[in-house]
């Protein structure tokens, strides 16, 4: 988990990466764990919990094609009388975004991600148990997104935006007789630089 941040970090900070960063965006995430046992019997009783979504995105040679690092917790609870289960998980991993112009301060964007578990935890009663090797949670993730994007704040240096997110989520791949989908909603601020003037 250090490393992987420690990467992340260096990747901000490379020389030739500072000039084209242009949004970085940080909200909060409530995700439906859409779950199914190996009965096939659908679980009904899990509770969505709040986590964290931050993005950092940089500019491609179109204007309205983005690319960018994705970091996202899906957490859900579930319980009966006797016992209380809890799942907090955090994924990380690549994003591609078309950013469609709507009208005046609003804007929409498609997107696709690309995520990987990086760290899991399932806790019941308190007790925790470690989720990267269970095939329902671990591996390679497909996240198609859409968001709605609002203009709140212009100031010289760019615009503060107010942004909703749908993301379903679904694993590339086996996930053996236990079926796990996400469905998150994210709702959170972004903040988009102005564009550099090119030089004459």
């Amino acid at each position: 988990m250090r490393a992987k941040f420690l990467i992340f970090c260096l990747i901000l900070t490379h020389p030739s990466l500072k000039g084209q960063l242009t949004q970085i965006e940080l909200g909060r995430t409530r995700t439906e764990y859409i779950y199914t046992n190996d009965r096939g019997e659908r679980l009904s009783n899990l509770v969505p919990q709040d986590g964290i979504k931050a993005a950092i995105n940089f500019k491609t040679k179109s204007d309205n094609i983005l690319i960018g690092l994705l970091y996202h917790e899906l957490n859900a609870k579930s319980g009966t009388m006797a016992q209380i289960y809890e799942w907090e998980t955090a994924y990380a991993g690549l994003s591609l975004y078309f950013k469609i112009p709507i009208y005046q301060r609003f804007h929409s964007r498609l997107g696709i991600g690309f995520t990987h578990l990086i760290k899991g935890e399932q806790f019941i009663d308190g007790q925790n148990q470690n989720l990267n090797a269970n095939a329902e949670f671990n591996g390679f993730w497909l996240s198609p997104s859409i968001s709605l994007g609002y203009k709140i704040k212009q100031i010289s240096a760019g615009d503060f935006n107010l942004k909703y997110s749908l993301y379903p989520s679904a694993k590339i791949g086996s996930q053996g007789s236990e079926k796990l989908s996400f469905l998150s909603h994210h709702i959170g601020l972004e903040f988009e630089f102005k564009p550099q003037k090119k030089e004459q």
